[in-house]
């Protein structure tokens, strides 16, 4: 884990789900495309099975209180499943994560590589998220048809034609490195925050109130940043706790579009965590720490004070 090292870089991504979408060029070249992407599915699985174990091996001993989940050799299970999603289980206090929430993950980790070391704007990645959440929606609308899901997905580099023959094997290395050293940050944080549900008794949205639901979800939330700082023995960085939400932020997104509201939005989870952390606490009374915030965030500590200050005033239900 290099949770210290990597404590402001996902600030970038705060706002960076929303949705639209985009065509697939021609047939045959999705179909080179989907051998290539069945090549890879498996090495995905199983950096997204390894990262799970190492994740527990972080968070079991804090849940010396709560044995029976401590004890669970089967707490977190990998499905493969054509559901875009992780989630709590309430009746078999299970944990699913799922293989398309995986295959989505890694892309979305690759894409933010690439983009850094391809120097292309802000804006190409947010592009590439909308994209990401339209292939979301067909593929959901396939499964409940019953159906399989068909559509391609185009990896970053293929959606914006980059030329990978330019990327030295180094470069290749160091990305395939920060992969494997980010992908059991996420899921340490996606559990952290599952396991809030399970421990809190949180009921199903199906029984409570939209307004109750989105409550669960902000206490997920404090519960999931919490023991993923005791788990580290340091505090992760507010948006890299949250940054390894927003694939739900996408998909709340879809849902507030059709009237569900269960979840807050993904700007008012960040501003929440970022108040409760303490971090700019921190931010303030270490000037070496303040200057670091500045430079890599791009915006000053005092409009980030105020803004999280009018954050939670428009957050507030």
């Amino acid at each position: 884990m290099h949770a210290k090292n990597n404590i402001f870089h996902l600030i970038t991504l705060w706002l960076a789900i929303l949705f639209a979408g985009v065509t697939i060029s021609t047939q045959s070249h999705a179909q080179n495309l989907e051998e290539q992407m069945w090549k890879q599915r498996e090495l995905v699985h199983g950096l997204c099975k390894d990262s799970i174990r190492k994740a527990l091996t972080l968070l079991r001993p804090h849940l010396s209180d709560h044995p029976k989940l401590q004890n669970d050799e089967n707490l977190v299970v990998f499905v493969e499943w054509i559901n875009f999603n992780a989630y709590a289980q309430y009746s078999h206090q299970r944990i699913f994560i799922t293989s398309a929430f995986c295959e989505y993950t890694f892309l979305l980790m690759r894409a933010q590589l690439l983009a850094h070391h391809y120097d292309m704007p802000a804006s190409a990645l947010v592009e590439y998220t909308d994209y990401l959440g339209q292939k979301i929606r067909h593929g959901e609308r396939e499964v409940k048809r019953g159906e399989l899901f068909k559509h391609i997905i185009n990896p970053y580099e293929v959606y914006f034609n980059l030329d990978l023959s330019k990327l030295n094997q180094k470069s290749r290395t160091i990305i395939d490195s920060v992969i494997q050293d980010e992908m059991p940050n996420f899921l340490l944080s996606v559990i952290g925050h599952e396991l809030g549900h399970l421990i809190k008794s949180h009921k199903p949205y199906s029984v409570i109130s939209n307004k109750k639901a989105r409550e669960q979800e902000y206490e997920a939330d404090e519960f999931g940043y919490n023991i993923v700082t005791k788990a580290l023995g340091e505090a992760p960085h507010p948006a890299l706790f949250i940054g390894a939400l927003q694939l739900f932020g996408a998909r709340e997104k879809l849902s507030a579009a059709s009237g569900a509201t269960t979840h807050p939005r993904p700007e008012c989870r960040q501003i929440r965590i970022i108040n409760s952390s303490g971090i700019l606490k921190q931010i303030e009374n270490d000037e070496k720490m303040r200057r670091d915030f500045e430079k890599k965030s791009d915006v000053s500590y005092e409009k980030t004070v105020w803004a999280v200050k009018e954050g939670l005033k428009a957050c507030a239900e």
